[in-house]
């Protein structure tokens, strides 16, 4: 993991399996984007909390928690000039 991206936090403002988290990322090659977080833990018993799910050119996105419940979340609009990953770029 890099030293620029944030690893953990504790919210004051929340209790519970969220006040102290840690973030995992998605790891080369299958990352689309730098920074882009596959998981939420609790940083005490680091279980998964929220873990997000990308399938590949889809900008819809399947965020999963440990229940079992999943809720899909499309962007508003596609952002302009983007290239879809692993594209060849003449």
């Amino acid at each position: 993991m890099s030293s620029h991206l944030v690893h953990s936090c504790d919210d004051v403002r929340y209790a519970g399996p969220m006040k102290k988290i840690e973030y995992e990322y998605v790891q080369y090659p299958e990352a689309e984007s730098w920074g882009q977080l596959k998981k939420e833990k609790n940083a005490t018993t680091h279980q998964t909390v929220s873990e997000i799910i990308y399938p590949p050119y889809d900008p819809a996105r399947l965020a999963t928690d440990p229940a079992g419940a999943s809720r899909k979340t499309v962007p508003a609009r596609k952002p302009s000039g983007l290239v879809p990953p692993k594209a060849v770029v003449p």
